[in-house]
């Protein structure tokens, strides 16, 4: 089994991020939380570009080599589609995904609660 590619030291399960320069404009600006390192699948295939399994509060899309899009709020990331949130200490605020509430998007149905 060839080793995983090196991330950047910055990254680290746990850390919260904003992805940036994705293939898919509407996967831009996302709050994301890195849940591990992805280990390459047929279907999640990032070849030798490190890549890390992300959490986020709203879909994302990606297309798979078939051609099919798949939406779904947690799959793989690249290494360097995701700009590190500086400052982060865990807190009692955190939600169950593990994204603070300061960084969650706000809803009609969540500012009538």
């Amino acid at each position: 089994m060839k080793p995983l590619p090196q991330p950047r030291t910055s990254l680290q399960p746990g850390v919260m991020a904003v992805t940036i320069g994705c293939q898919f404009p509407e996967n831009n600006g996302n709050v994301v939380r890195l849940v591990r390192r992805h280990v390459n699948t047929p279907e999640w295939d990032f070849k030798s570009t490190p890549s890390w399994w992300c959490e986020s509060n709203r879909p994302m899309k990606w297309r798979w080599p078939a051609g099919l899009e798949v939406i779904a709020t947690s799959g793989p990331i690249p290494d360097a589609k995701l700009f590190p949130i500086e400052g982060q200490k865990p807190s009692a605020q955190e939600t169950l995904t593990g994204i603070p509430r300061s960084l969650l998007l706000r809803t009609p149905e969540a500012a009538d609660a």
